[in-house]
């Protein structure tokens, strides 16, 4: 990659942070697992490591196939009824 293109990256002031190997080992066996991208199970990963729930919004996709593997993810819309009842 040119140097021009990462010194752009750095004018737009993003907040990046380096990945641990772990989260990037986990989240790709997820990924192999859900049949979803890494992209998708980066947060899942991230969950897990932490002892958390990842909330997902998109039940037809990103949901059915990570829940399916015994992730820690719940649904958006079900999320919402635990908290109002």
């Amino acid at each position: 990659m040119p140097v021009a293109a990462i010194e752009g990256l750095f004018d737009l002031h993003l907040n990046v942070h380096r990945t641990e190997m772990r989260i990037l080992q986990m989240a790709w066996t997820i990924a192999l697992k859900g049949e979803v991208t890494v992209y998708d199970a980066v947060p899942v990963a991230l969950a897990e490591i932490r002892g958390t729930v990842c909330v997902r919004a998109d039940e037809s996709t990103q949901y059915k196939t990570t829940e399916s593997n015994a992730s820690p993810v719940r649904l958006l819309h079900s999320q919402e009824s635990d908290l109002a009842g």
